[in-house]
């Protein structure tokens, strides 16, 4: 469903039934269908606290689509609308109306907590208990950043027995910060969930040391890869003899992206930079055991893989057997990479076929267009190579390399919805993404908000991102180079 279908629907639901309003609901209404992302932030701080209908105003935002838009009409409200009235609106028309799409009704409980009316604190726990799940996690985040008290934690603590994973790592993270020994007295027991979600949250939430390498030691053997993950890069960070010991025998039998996975956290873990070789790796650690000491100060990059021992795409190796690339098709790809160089688009095409070509039959990959048209809309399905992962056999590499050389540059730059994109493949661990310039469209455009989200979605998903930058200048840089950093990728400029 797109953007405008998904408007126009949350509108409609909202809406229905308030024709008694007047003509200054009408005149409003009729603003905001016809206003772009900008103007509705400009129709949203034109309300005035004293309207009779604004409430009913900050809900059609609070009902829109767009996550920021939902946000600043939140901070709206905890600015000019904090009182009783306030939310007892936004319990009776947004959080009770279930015909509402879900992200509405949880806009309305966090704008709930944003405001000042303490007696609502009632109605938040009374949410926990709610038969629809996101409600119910909702509550628990909001609870836990406005609210303090016995009945608060209580309500809280027994979420962490919740059967949906999103309330219970919510309520993981709130228990964090209300009470985090008692946490750590649970987290083994919480460490069993069958969720990965579940694990993954309480391994990154556990402070009490010894109870740390007990989950690690059970993480580094964990069925879910995403768990794994986790383990490598909080074994890096913590950095101990243990944790090193952990790193040096997985690194043994490790395969695909963890593998590379491995060789930068002992890197980082270690200081050392002894090679690829786990067995080299793993005679330096015998030896020397007994004698090694944390490093006071560990490197933050990611350290490039050997190309030698294995394929790349743009110098960055590739180890993952699950791969998606996100491949620039905007208009500016038409230009030369530097003066008198080639153009992008032709070096973009020459690194995919090159890299497709070198893969094995056991490499399962799919390419994503980046590109939008005049009005910024994103067509999934003309944008997808497959719609899943496919295997590099011979005719899939063959079909591939025809569907880039046919691609000619068109449109706007929306990094962030193509990224999104191959996030809804769940298989997918590595992503490369190429392109030569900031977003110009797309559901998030600005750096902050593309970066905060990504970190969002992929705290869980564990996802590999290695950016390239194709072109001279600094435009979009130091968005590819963040983006990079923040989800374990590499960062290089072509």
């Amino acid at each position: 469903m797109t953007y405008k279908s998904l408007l126009c629907m949350a509108f409609c639901l909202y809406a229905c039934g308030l024709c008694a309003l007047g003509d200054d609901f009408a005149e409003f209404k009729k603003e905001y269908q016809g206003a772009g992302y900008g103007e509705k932030l400009q129709i949203l701080g034109k309300i005035q606290p004293d309207d009779k209908n604004a409430l009913k105003k900050a809900a059609v935002f609070l009902c829109d689509p767009h996550p920021k838009i939902r946000q600043n009409a939140i901070n709206w409200l905890a600015q000019e609308k904090t009182d009783a009235a306030t939310a007892e609106f936004l319990v009776s028309e947004l959080i009770r109306k279930k015909d509402l799409p879900d992200y509405a009704r949880c806009s309305g409980i966090s704008a709930l907590g944003a405001i000042s009316a303490a007696p609502q604190k009632s109605v938040l726990i009374e949410l926990l208990n709610d038969k629809n799940h996101l409600l119910r996690a909702e509550a628990v985040k909001t609870l836990s950043a406005s609210y303090t008290g016995e009945d608060v934690l209580g309500g809280i603590r027994a979420k962490l027995s919740d059967p949906a994973w999103q309330v219970k790592t919510a309520a993981i993270d709130a228990v964090k910060e209300l009470a985090p020994a008692e946490l750590d007295a649970k987290a083994e027991e919480l460490f069993k969930a069958t969720d990965f979600q579940v694990r993954i949250a309480i391994l990154e939430s556990c402070k009490e040391t010894s109870i740390q390498i007990t989950l690690l030691k059970a993480a580094f053997q964990d069925p879910a890869w995403q768990v794994r993950a986790c383990a490598i890069e909080l074994a890096a960070q913590t950095g101990t003899g243990p944790c090193v010991e952990m790193l040096v025998n997985a690194f043994l039998t490790a395969e695909g992206r963890l593998k590379a996975d491995l060789f930068a956290a002992l890197q980082k873990a270690t200081g050392k930079d002894i090679g690829f070789s786990p067995k080299l790796w793993k005679e330096w650690w015998d030896i020397f055991n007994k004698r090694f000491e944390p490093l006071k100060q560990r490197r933050n990059d990611n350290p490039l893989l050997p190309i030698s021992e294995t394929s790349a795409f743009c110098g960055i190796p590739v180890l993952s057997r699950n791969i998606i690339f996100v491949f620039d098709l905007s208009g500016s790809m038409r230009s030369e990479t530097q003066k008198n160089g080639p153009v992008k688009i032709d070096t973009a095409r020459e690194e995919m076929s090159k890299v497709i070509k070198s893969f094995t039959k056991e490499v399962k990959f799919n390419i994503i267009l980046l590109g939008s048209d005049s009005r910024g809309n994103y067509n999934k399905k003309e944008k997808m190579f497959e719609e899943r992962l496919i295997s590099a056999a011979d005719a899939g590499k063959e079909k591939a390399i025809k569907f880039i050389n046919r691609q000619e540059p068109n449109g706007w730059t929306n990094l962030y919805d193509a990224v999104m994109l191959c996030f809804e493949d769940k298989d997918v661990d590595t992503i490369y993404l190429l392109s030569d310039g900031v977003p110009s469209r797309g559901v998030f455009v600005a750096r902050t908000d593309i970066i905060e989200s990504i970190k969002r979605e992929n705290r869980f998903r564990k996802i590999c991102i290695h950016t390239i930058k194709i072109g001279s200048g600094a435009r979009g840089e130091k968005l590819m180079r963040e983006l990079a950093e923040i989800t374990g990728g590499t960062f290089t400029a072509k």
